[in-house]
């Protein structure tokens, strides 16, 4: 964990520390002050058993003064009995001075431990009690002496014996009250650091609980906020929050993650309306290219009319030039018929190349048609272009909402769903200009299709006009030879199979002009489909950039 400077760590731990710290030392001071009064208690009561014992060494005394040698309770005799308690009372005196072993029992058979009296009064007492008892058992060994040897002892040296021993009673009632005074004033050390250790936590907590509210809850609380405007669509918000530690990071980390979102969406937003341009764009170039489509194919249908009247036509020239050949044996004898015949076919001729050059021209305007239609599809392709530009921004951008969004953590929750679904949205845009690119290539390659077939057209075209020209020329030919037919009817008969051979080549290319037309009329129709699926695809298109729109419609930016 960081615990430089600035760190919360130092901030929230530091008064817990200080709490801990705290309570370590109460509870030390207060378990080694308890184990003080459990200690001062066994003084006390072995300071107050003195006082009892100067009193039964005293009674002791005076009624081995009066009997001599008997015998206590406890069968010993007098003399032992006053060992014994002259020996306890010493042993405890010297065990409350200086520390040591003692007994707790007026048999001295149960040893206890004390601490030695470390307080300067209470060991001028002891001192002055043991001096006094020196003096009461000196007193009392000289008085039994006396009393032993049968003397008859002084009332003043009784007098003198209780007077000493009230001295060491009195002693003693001063040591026990000082011991007093001294376990009271632990008790009352003991309240008082239990007290102020209580008071410094309380500081400690309080100190730590602003901390948490100041530096943690309320940064907390402005991000949590910020970051439900977020998930509304707000952009607008910021947090104020610029501390240098970790929640002061967190929020500058979220209002640069509001400035990154609102820069995508502002980006998207822009790069949608220009989709939505171009797919408009797209759409017009569609029903131009449609009405495109749409005229050729009725060139197409005129040049079908014109080729089934070029045909008629030929069938008809056909059938005169039979007539004609089949008449040849009698042209001598129907020369004025033959005449009449040779006008009507060179009638027919001039109609056949009336409708010739009508196609021709018809070819003409298609051919001009095709050309346009050719550069319709090129600048539709350069739309498709910009389009897919636009869709791998709008990917990029949708990649750069996603990474922004995990880096917020469960607080960009809700703009990675948006980032998915405008990544999603430019994954079909991508789909749907794949598709048009397709199409668009489709029409291409139908243009260049129709246009080599327009070409054949043409040529095929050219060639009837040739041969209605040589038609023409030869029946001007045979209205020539038909006044001269009695002298020349091998060379009728020679221009006949000519025209023959012409009419059977004419019908031979009339067949394949059919052929060629029907052939631009599918591709007329293959185009009018081609351009029908681009038109649906960009209508498609414009819906996705209207629900782009209105995905961005949803943040509010600032």
């Amino acid at each position: 964990m960081d615990t430089n400077k600035g760190s919360l760590f130092i901030y929230i731990f530091g008064p817990i520390l200080l709490m801990v710290v705290c309570f370590g030392v109460v509870a030390f001071t207060a378990v080694d002050v308890l184990d003080r009064q459990n200690s001062d208690g066994l003084v006390i009561n072995l300071a107050g058993r003195q006082r009892m014992l100067s009193q039964k060494f005293t009674k002791e005394v005076f009624i081995e003064m009066k009997n001599p040698g008997m015998a206590t309770s406890s069968e010993l005799p007098r003399p032992q009995q006053l060992h014994v308690t002259r020996q306890l009372f010493e042993a405890t005196l010297k065990a409350l001075d200086q520390g040591g072993t003692t007994y707790s029992d007026l048999g001295a058979t149960k040893e206890v431990s004390t601490p030695p009296t470390r307080d300067n009064e209470v060991k001028t007492l002891l001192k002055e009690v043991d001096a006094k008892w020196s003096t009461l058992t000196s007193h009392s060994e000289l008085l039994i002496g006396m009393a032993n040897r049968g003397e008859t002892v002084p009332p003043k040296e009784i007098d003198s014996l209780k007077t000493q021993s009230l001295a060491v009673l009195g002693t003693m009632n001063k040591a026990v009250g000082s011991y007093q005074k001294l376990s009271e004033a632990r008790v009352s050390k003991l309240r008082t650091i239990l007290f102020g250790g209580l008071v410094l936590m309380v500081l400690c907590a309080g100190a730590a609980f602003l901390v948490v509210r100041n530096r943690v809850l309320r940064p907390l609380k402005e991000a949590l906020d910020l970051a439900e405007a977020v998930s509304a669509g707000d952009l607008r918000r910021r947090v104020n929050h610029t501390r240098n530690d970790e929640a002061g990071r967190l929020c500058q980390a979220l209002n640069q993650m509001c400035d990154n979102l609102s820069q995508m969406v502002t980006s998207i937003k822009d790069h949608s309306q220009d989709l939505s341009d171009n797919a408009t764009g797209l759409s017009s170039f569609s029903d131009q290219l449609n009405s495109e489509a749409q005229g050729l194919i009725r060139k197409a249908e005129t040049l079908g009319g014109f080729s089934r009247d070029i045909t008629q036509t030929t069938e008809r020239v056909q059938a005169n030039f039979s007539e004609s050949t089949h008449n040849i044996s009698t042209v001598a004898a129907s020369t004025e018929e033959m005449s009449v015949t040779a006008g009507t076919i060179a009638e027919n001729s001039r109609m056949v190349q009336n409708a010739s050059e009508g196609a021709v021209s018809s070819v003409k305007n298609a051919v001009d048609r095709v050309d346009q239609l050719r550069d319709s599809a090129r600048q539709v392709d350069r739309v498709v272009e910009v389009i897919v530009d636009i869709s791998e921004q709008t990917k990029l951008l949708a990649l750069n909402a996603t990474i922004e969004a995990a880096r917020a953590g469960t607080y960009g929750k809700g703009f990675a769903v948006v980032a998915e679904e405008v990544k999603l949205l430019a994954q079909q845009t991508n789909e749907a200009i794949n598709e048009i690119r397709g199409k668009i290539e489709g029409i291409k390659g139908a243009t260049e299709h129709t246009v080599t077939e327009i070409n054949s057209i043409a040529g095929v075209i050219n060639e009837v006009n040739v041969l209605i020209g040589n038609i023409v020329n030869s029946v001007q030919e045979q209205k020539i030879a038909t006044q001269g037919i009695s002298q020349t009817i091998a060379g009728v008969s020679d221009g006949f199979r000519d025209v023959n051979a012409s009419v059977e080549s004419l019908a031979d290319g009339q067949s394949r002009l059919n052929n060629d037309v029907h052939g631009v009329n599918n591709s007329g129709q293959e185009l009018a489909g081609a351009v029908g699926q681009v038109r649906e695809r960009s209508v498609r298109l414009v819906n996705l950039s209207d629900e782009l729109n209105g995905i961005v419609k949803h943040f509010e930016l600032a």
